[in-house]
């Protein structure tokens, strides 16, 4: 991917299965069954917080599964959640 690119339009085109709905949305989540975005370490929001990170300063992106995200993060990450790591 060139300079100029998102982390959304990289994973759109490599991951698309990450954008996916993975939980069933429940009365108050905010997330609606979909990924949550941390960045270094830290809550971003919703899949529309990836268009804000260019790709030129990722260095990892990876996908926790719900499981594995509501056990290391918590409930409010039922549907699981992208982690993106950047240059610092």
């Amino acid at each position: 991917m060139e300079a100029g690119f998102t982390a959304l339009q990289v994973l759109r085109h490599l991951r698309p299965e990450f954008l996916g709905r993975h939980a069933t949305p429940m009365p108050g989540d905010n997330e609606e069954g979909f990924a949550v975005v941390n960045l270094d370490g830290v809550r971003l929001g919703g899949l529309e917080t990836l268009e804000d990170i260019p790709v030129t300063t990722i260095v990892e992106i990876r996908y926790l599964r719900p499981p594995a995200a509501v056990e290391r993060l918590g409930k409010s990450h039922r549907g699981g959640v992208i982690l993106v790591s950047t240059i610092r």
